[in-house]
């Protein structure tokens, strides 16, 4: 989409969207929806869980901060 492009982010490859698209389509989660506002101008683009795939987001991100805890850690011990 240009918007990532006006700001200097992305590939310009025009893969991103689709795949995010792509993604939700395979999980089976609601579609995505972008949507396009003026004055100001933006583009909103809502991506929906179910609460199942909540559960599932919540615990795969309380084990990664679980495994930046532990990488803290063992560089602490490593250099003292």
């Amino acid at each position: 989409m240009k918007m990532f492009n006006l700001i200097s982010i992305g590939e310009r490859s025009g893969s991103g969207v689709p795949n995010i698209f792509n993604t939700w389509a395979d999980e089976g989660w609601k579609e995505p929806v972008i949507e396009e506002r003026f004055d100001p101008d933006r583009t909103i683009l809502t991506l929906e869980f179910v609460e199942k795939q909540a559960i599932i987001l919540r615990r795969y991100m309380n084990i990664l901060h679980n495994m930046v805890k532990v990488k803290q850690m063992i560089l602490l011990h490593i250099l003292v």
